[in-house]
């Protein structure tokens, strides 16, 4: 897809991008990295990636069950079935802002894979230590599947999220392009509604009336369980697989200290 923003004239400006754009293709972006494939009850997959001049990046993916990415799907059952996602990336994100955080930058999404739809936990360890990085992620899966949510939790999310969509659709002429672009491009990949609208305002709230806490973690059990997950690394020097397998396992098999 071709997305402009701005102040344009629809009719020229759709003639000029068919004149100049009308031989490309669709990319493919490399499997091992943005797009994993169901692992077939294969177990952990590890793949490595050597990249000169690129920041060390780490992905850890799931292939969820429900190939759901259609305009039909029924977005309040997909959005109540994924909150454990927002639970998650609020977890991690106020992980990173803290003094010693093991990843400059950490989130975590959902779209299109080759195999239907793919969840990955995408992260930029600080100073390229992947191995004090990945298994803090593996330990916030494991507070998700052994740790009641508290109420408390998805309320605060719930507020949150409500608050930010209704504060962006009395705001919109303040959205910059790029914000727009974000928007309509999850609109066209998930059918998701554009933020600030009344229709993503009534849809967000749909989702989190009355979300029951053992309900997001059950969704998270449903996505996380069977084989898998994909862990993939890229960085500018040669990585051992079996030192990455190790370590993922060693710390997805500690139990989460309720101290």
């Amino acid at each position: 897809y071709i997305i402009v923003v701005g102040n344009v004239e629809n009719k020229p400006i759709k003639e000029e991008i068919d004149s100049k754009f009308k031989s490309w293709e669709d990319a493919k972006l490399p499997v091992a990295i943005y797009s994993p494939k169901k692992l077939d009850n294969r177990g952990i997959d590890i793949q490595t990636k050597i990249i000169d001049n690129a920041y060390t990046m780490i992905n850890v993916c799931k292939i969820s069950n429900d190939n759901d990415l259609n305009y039909n799907s029924d977005k309040i059952k997909i959005g109540r079935d994924n909150a454990w996602i927002d639970v998650l990336n609020s977890r991690l994100s106020k992980l990173a802002q803290t003094a010693n955080a093991p990843f400059a930058s950490i989130s975590t999404t959902r779209g299109p894979s080759e195999d239907g739809v793919s969840i990955c936990i995408q992260a930029l360890p600080v100073r390229d230590q992947w191995e004090i990085a990945l298994p803090v992620i593996a330990r916030e899966l494991n507070k998700l599947n052994q740790l009641d949510i508290p109420e408390t939790e998805i309320e605060n999310l719930r507020r949150e999220k409500i608050e930010y969509i209704d504060k962006l659709s009395k705001t919109s002429d303040s959205v910059s392009n790029s914000e727009l672009i974000e928007e309509l491009g999850q609109y066209i990949l998930r059918g998701k509604a554009i933020g600030g609208s009344p229709q993503s305002l009534k849809l967000t709230q749909s989702i989190w009336s009355n979300l029951n806490p053992s309900d997001v973690k059950a969704g998270f059990q449903k996505t996380w369980e069977g084989a898998g997950p994909l862990i993939s690394i890229i960085s500018t020097s040669a990585i051992d697989p079996e030192q990455v397998k190790a370590s993922w396992l060693k710390a997805e098999s500690e139990k989460v200290d309720t101290s």
